[in-house]
């Protein structure tokens, strides 16, 4: 490991198995941007070049997580994580507002290097001398959705000159809690697990109206975004029917993902949700950070089964699958047998995840005052298939992100059921 501005207080230290999966991810990422995403607060006051400089030193030295390093340890072979003194990189632009998409866009595609090198970097945009965006243009290893608000936050106190301060020990600790949480797990859920995902257990095979005849697989297709806000009136219906069924709405658009996915019907699928398994207590709740896990939530639709019956009948098994959080997927992906790229689905080809989250946050600080859109994207799909739903008082926005090996028009035949199912709920 490189030790140039490497903090002094501690050495490296093993990461999490989801930490560890996700740098092994990103390490094979051909785009080196899928899981590189930007955090843009727009800040009306007074804002220059040495006010943002001195921000960015205060806001990484008080931020663990903008400072970390990942690596391979050449003795262990384990993944391991340090802090670097470094300062953030920061770009500055002149750029009117309607300019900002493009620019951020392409800053975000702009590829991160996991290996030992900075996970976070900083892009201004001046739009008039009392009128800026700040980005962040972050790697997923830095963060998590939780991190989401309090990032922002505290870069609008760095902004305003009295930034929060966070010890890199906390950060640390909440490493090793994890750690322990996921030894735990391996250790008393590996018969839940591996009844669950039997290593006998055969994915299904992709399948659309422009499936090959013959049999043989489909050349992959090219990658594509969707965004849609369903109507109030059908996000009020979503959450009314999920409520008379006496399930959660969130298992209810995880069973809406199970009948749209274009998979042959017949087998057992995988849609994989994404879960917080970060401490619930105590100060290590609030740290900055990645600490996430694949939770495989199996269905089997039978033909003519409803989403209500779906959902009512796996609630049970995804809820105490959800209880046991911890276990590390990784684990789990090697029980079944690797996909033929192009035919069949694997395990974590398909992720879901639902947030309760604000469009717009607001807020200020000693002047000035900010504004972020929080429903932030990612610039290429980390997988075949990623479905995010962002619920916002009464209405319900979705994302749906697709690439890698999905065969061509798949892609928009998905998107075009799941908005017949959630449409018909």
């Amino acid at each position: 490991m490189t030790t140039t501005g490497m903090s002094a207080q501690d050495g490296p230290e093993p990461v999490t198995v989801g930490q560890a999966a996700l740098f092994l991810a990103s390490q094979k990422d051909p785009t080196g941007c899928s899981f590189t995403t930007e955090f843009t607060a727009s800040v009306h006051g007074p804002l220059d070049r040495v006010r943002v400089a001195r921000a960015a030193r205060a806001l990484t030295e008080g931020t663990p997580a903008l400072r970390l390093r990942m690596t391979i340890d050449p003795w262990s072979g384990e993944v391991v994580h340090s802090f670097s003194d470094q300062p953030l990189e920061i770009t500055w632009h002149t750029a009117a507002e309607d300019e900002l998409p493009a620019l951020l866009e392409a800053e975000t595609r702009r590829p991160v290097e996991t290996d030992d090198e900075p996970l976070v970097r900083l892009v201004v945009a001046e739009h008039r001398p009392d009128r800026h965006s700040v980005a962040l243009i972050i790697h997923h290893l830095a963060m998590d959705g939780l991190s989401q608000i309090p990032l922002l936050r505290r870069m609008g106190l760095a902004l305003a000159g009295r930034p929060h301060h966070e010890p890199e020990a906390l950060y640390r600790e909440a490493v090793r809690r994890v750690r322990d949480a996921e030894r735990t797990a391996v250790r008393e859920d590996r018969a839940h697990w591996h009844a669950r995902v039997p290593s006998a257990l055969e994915l299904p095979r992709w399948d659309g109206p422009q499936s090959r005849p013959d049999g043989a697989p489909q050349g992959p297709g090219s990658s594509g975004t969707l965004r849609r806000t369903l109507p109030a009136s059908c996000a009020h219906g979503l959450t009314r029917r999920a409520d008379e069924a006496g399930v959660r709405l969130t298992h209810l658009l995880t069973a809406a993902v199970h009948h749209a996915a274009p998979v042959r019907s017949g087998s057992p699928m995988a849609v994989c949700g994404a879960a917080s398994v970060r401490p619930r207590e105590g100060a290590t709740a609030e740290v900055v950070g990645c600490f996430i896990n694949e939770v495989p939530l199996l269905a089997q639709v039978s033909p003519g089964q409803s989403v209500i019956d779906t959902a009512r009948a796996r609630q049970p098994g995804w809820r105490e699958d959800l209880r046991r959080r911890n276990f590390p997927f990784a684990q789990l992906a090697t029980r079944v047998a690797q996909p033929r790229p192009g035919e069949t689905a694997a395990i974590d080809s398909v992720v879901v995840s639902h947030r309760q989250l604000p469009s717009t946050l607001t807020w200020q600080h000693d002047g000035l005052r900010f504004s972020s859109r929080l429903h932030q994207r990612y610039p290429a799909a980390k997988t075949e298939l990623a479905v995010r739903f962002f619920q916002d008082a009464d209405a319900l926005t979705y994302e749906v992100q697709w690439g890698r090996d999905l065969p061509g028009g798949l892609g928009e035949l998905f998107c075009a059921r799941l908005l017949a199912v959630l449409q018909g709920l």
